[in-house]
């Protein structure tokens, strides 16, 4: 080895020494680490569950909103051609 990779070897004994000053070997900043990914975790399931109960709304707002359509186009249609609907049988009853 080259003295500066002995240097950075020594380096790195000395940090890893540090972080084992506990005798846990950096176990505990990575349980503090684990603890906090868990907590993003259930953040990100309840926006997920949010999102699913929103979506549902919204499709049952557009179901609701197509009937409405549905049904006022039915009633035109019934408006327009219902005296037509008439006429024509009144025609027809006639002919026979």
């Amino acid at each position: 080895m080259t003295d500066v990779g002995r240097e950075e070897f020594r380096a790195l004994a000395a940090r890893l020494d540090s972080i084992d000053a506990t005798g846990t070997r950096g176990v505990a900043v990575l349980a503090v680490q684990l603890q906090e990914v868990a907590k993003d975790v259930t953040r990100v399931e309840a926006q997920m569950a949010q999102h699913a109960v929103d979506h549902a709304e919204e499709a049952r707002r557009h179901v609701s909103a197509r009937r409405w359509l549905i049904g006022a186009v039915i009633a035109v249609i019934g408006a327009i051609d219902g005296p037509l609907i008439t006429v024509l049988l009144a025609v027809l009853s006639r002919s026979h």
